[in-house]
């Protein structure tokens, strides 16, 4: 655009303004549309047609994922609908917790362009796994223990780790298994040992549950001589 001033008369006068290249074209706005938040396996939607242009131009549409990809993301496919339309579409990818992705939409118009960002974030809709370390136990010093935790369930996956934390007395060389087995410690009275058994699914959850083993002393054993008896001399007598 090209701007001429001219000035009339020699004192006070008048300036007159003559705007040049009627042909200028004002730079179009591009609108993403606002951030969303969406679950892992959702439609996505990303519409670009709020964008404008001052003039009236008919405005073209590019859409692309961020170059600097945000920690946790990956590339999704634009091409349901086609990159170059005002509206693109896509599956939200599965997640292990919320992920932000970054998309940028140019506009352009008459040669002209501009371009704007919008943020996508994605939540897991992962169901925690539900851990079972099975019931408490009341048991006699040096007798076998088995903790069982294999009842731990996951209602949309399965069960990927197992991790049991134990006493600080106790002390066992593999605890990242299923089920335990040990030796009761000696005990001269009853005494309580908790263990708590953490379970990840394939999809990183984690949930725990605990159980109680008591260990008591050996009990005393319990003489039976059998009952009194009445004999005659010279006969014969059991014991029993």
């Amino acid at each position: 655009m090209l701007l001429f001033i001219a000035v009339t008369g020699m004192g006070i006068g008048s300036v007159t303004l003559f705007l040049d290249n009627p042909t200028y074209a004002a730079k179009p706005v591009a609108d993403p549309g606002p951030r969303q938040t969406v679950m892992e396996g959702d439609l996505v939607t990303l519409n670009g047609t709020g964008s404008y242009d001052l003039d009236g131009d008919v405005i073209t549409y590019r859409w692309f994922q961020h170059d600097q990809l945000v920690v946790g993301s990956q590339w999704v496919d634009l091409n349901v609908t086609g990159k170059t339309s005002g509206i693109v579409t896509f599956i939200a990818p599965e997640v292990n917790e919320r992920t932000a992705y970054s998309f940028i939409l140019y506009a352009t118009a008459s040669g002209e362009t501009d371009s704007k960002s919008i943020r996508v974030y994605i939540l897991n809709n992962n169901t925690a796994p539900v851990a079972d370390a099975g019931p408490n136990q009341i048991v006699q010093t040096g007798s076998i223990v088995v903790l069982d935790g294999t009842g731990s369930t996951d209602p949309d996956g399965t069960i990927a780790s197992y991790k049991w934390v134990t006493p600080f007395d106790i002390k066992l060389p593999n605890t990242d298994v299923a089920s335990l087995t040990f030796k009761a410690p000696l005990e001269v009275v009853p005494t309580n040992y908790t263990f708590a058994l953490f379970v990840t699914d394939n999809e990183g959850a984690t949930s725990a549950d605990i159980v109680t083993i008591t260990v008591g002393p050996n009990a005393a054993p319990s003489a039976d001589a059998g009952p009194d008896q009445t004999v005659t001399e010279g006969g014969t007598v059991t014991l029993d």
